[in-house]
């Protein structure tokens, strides 16, 4: 004879929590990555610093044009590249360039 196990009934599902977006979360989450990214478009580690820098400071700022957590990591790295471009060399200290 072959014993049927119960069912049990099936509970919803809660979707997992997204983390608020902070400012701490954002370079918890991607600070390696946004290093990394800003290593490569300059020529100098003192220059990364400075562009991750920059980078971060101008994000903090433009926080509400993000529109979800899903897209924080593409704002961020655009946002690098463009701040590069707009300097125009990556060998130009970032911090003196306006």
């Amino acid at each position: 004879m072959i014993k049927t196990l119960p069912t049990i009934n099936a509970m919803p599902v809660r979707a997992e929590a997204k983390p608020k977006m902070t400012e701490a979360w954002l370079v918890d989450e991607f600070g390696e990555t946004v290093y990394k990214f800003c290593r490569s478009l300059t020529r100098t580690k003192y220059d990364a610093d400075d562009l991750f820098q920059d980078t971060y400071l101008n994000v903090f700022s433009k926080m509400h044009k993000i529109e979800n957590n899903e897209k924080a990591q593409g704002f961020l790295l655009s946002t690098a590249a463009y701040l590069l471009s707009s300097c125009g060399d990556a060998g130009t200290v970032l911090s003196s360039c306006e």
